[in-house]
């Protein structure tokens, strides 16, 4: 009987539950719930839950503060100390509202509020400017650290940040977010590349940082490079890009000033050459 099996999984600790055909397992608690196609549970006291898991954790949060539970997916899932140490792998997902956190490999520690990705990192996350409505961003990587008390998310690794105005791409990128969770600094590292959509202008440096509310981003490099679809071209030691009016001040050191290489758009009219005739010589006498 099913009784009996459930007492002695949960005497002896070590455990495997099966559901009858066309069933899931669920396990319930206070804090978490999960469904799954197996259940087991070792002498240590961890479980593992495999074939498309999903479930939810209460008294969690993901990416700031949120009433809703947090909710996740993924191919497996362990859990050890009560809960309170949550490893996903496998498209493994965690979301609260429209905050998502994915991975190929997610492990989070609840009580510390750290999530830590490994593989094809997605992350989105809102930013609320002092102007105009909210936007939404996307960030990849190879990897994250995310620390959710001190605010601060960590991604390294082919990192790019996404919104509907401009793609960053670059190696390292730290993310500060506010108690709500949103977007409001970012200091991008190791080859910093920026394309403006609306304009297609391309600008490249070594180092950057966008500030989210006020819509300010910054590079430095040796040089920065704008490269404009016309060709044009100019280096300088600082660029400023004001995202409200996309305006865009390049700046360069009194040793090092900024230059120019322009390419006109249109082709610069040329003179033709005018023929004169040349007089006949005139007629011998006869």
């Amino acid at each position: 009987p099913m009784d009996e099996v459930m007492s002695t999984a949960l005497q002896s600790r070590t455990f495997t539950l099966l559901p009858a055909s066309g069933k899931r397992v669920l396990l319930g608690g206070p804090d978490a719930t999960v469904w799954c196609d197996r259940l087991q549970g070792d002498e240590g006291g961890t479980l593992v839950a495999r074939g498309q898991v999903i479930g939810t954790l209460q008294r969690s949060g993901l990416m700031g503060q949120g009433e809703n539970p947090v909710r996740f997916a993924a191919g497996a899932a362990s859990a050890s100390g009560g809960g309170g140490h949550v490893w996903l792998e496998g498209d493994a997902r965690l979301w609260q509202g429209t905050r998502l956190v994915r991975a190929d490999r997610l492990d989070y520690e609840r009580e510390r509020e750290v999530v830590i990705g490994r593989g094809n990192v997605l992350t989105t996350a809102r930013a609320v400017g002092k102007t105009g409505p909210a936007s939404e961003f996307q960030v990849r990587a190879r990897q994250l650290h995310y620390d959710r008390t001190a605010g601060i998310a960590t991604y390294e690794g082919d990192v790019t940040l996404e919104d509907p105005q401009a793609e960053a791409s670059c190696q390292r990128l730290v993310a500060t977010m506010d108690a709500n969770g949103n977007l409001v600094l970012a200091d991008m590292d190791g080859g910093v590349t920026l394309r403006d959509r609306a304009t297609a202008r391309v600008m490249t440096g070594q180092k950057a940082r966008l500030m989210v509310e006020d819509g300010f981003f910054e590079m430095w490099g040796n040089p920065v490079l704008v490269k404009e679809p016309s060709g044009n071209q100019v280096k300088a030691d600082h660029l400023q890009w004001q995202r409200a009016s996309n305006t865009v001040v390049v700046l360069g050191a009194e040793d090092n000033p900024s230059e120019t290489l322009y390419h006109p758009t249109k082709a610069v009219p040329t003179r033709r050459p005018v023929t004169v005739p040349t007089p006949k010589p005139p007629g011998r006498k006869p």
